[in-house]
């Protein structure tokens, strides 16, 4: 039994972590078109899919919760909020910092630790380091922190439930 929950919780571990390099992968290369309003980007017939809602540039969507960000020059270059069930929200934002990845992610680990919530797979290699964090209030974080440009690129989804 004990085999067989480690074995579901790593699954549901690499599931948000393939979830997460699908959600860089959307913000670095798919662009809304320019003659849709950013903030309510799903005007034609939905096929079931949730629809993005974006929030205006260098802001965070409604619903993200702000101390997550916790480099105060953060440069907040998208965020947009998905609504897949009446009560199961996710809200990510992802900005560029000129922390260093360590910096970064010694900060959020003792952030994590420090509010309630329990660090439950984390990696840190060269190029990307990850958190996956849930809360005692059964809202779920997952975070990257991989080098862009001059900086380092912070992509964090909240999933409120």
């Amino acid at each position: 039994m004990y085999m067989q929950n480690k074995r579901r919780g790593s699954v549901l571990i690499w599931i948000g972590i393939v979830a997460l390099v699908v959600i860089v992968l959307l913000l670095i290369f798919w662009k809304p078109n320019a003659s849709q309003n950013p903030s309510n980007p799903g005007t034609g017939t939905q096929t079931g899919a949730p629809q993005p809602t974006f929030a205006p540039q260098g802001q965070t969507v409604a619903g993200f919760p702000k101390d997550l960000i916790l480099d105060p020059n953060a440069s907040i270059g998208s965020s947009y909020s998905l609504n897949y069930a009446a009560s199961t929200n996710q809200y990510t934002a992802q900005w560029n910092s000129s922390m260093t990845m360590a910096a970064l992610f010694a900060k959020y680990t003792a952030y994590f630790s420090a509010n309630g919530w329990t660090i439950t797979n984390q990696q840190s290699k060269p190029q990307l380091d990850s958190i996956y964090a849930k809360n005692t209030d059964g809202s779920e974080a997952n975070l990257a922190i991989y080098p862009q440009g001059t900086g380092n690129e912070v992509i964090i989804s909240y999933v409120a439930q």
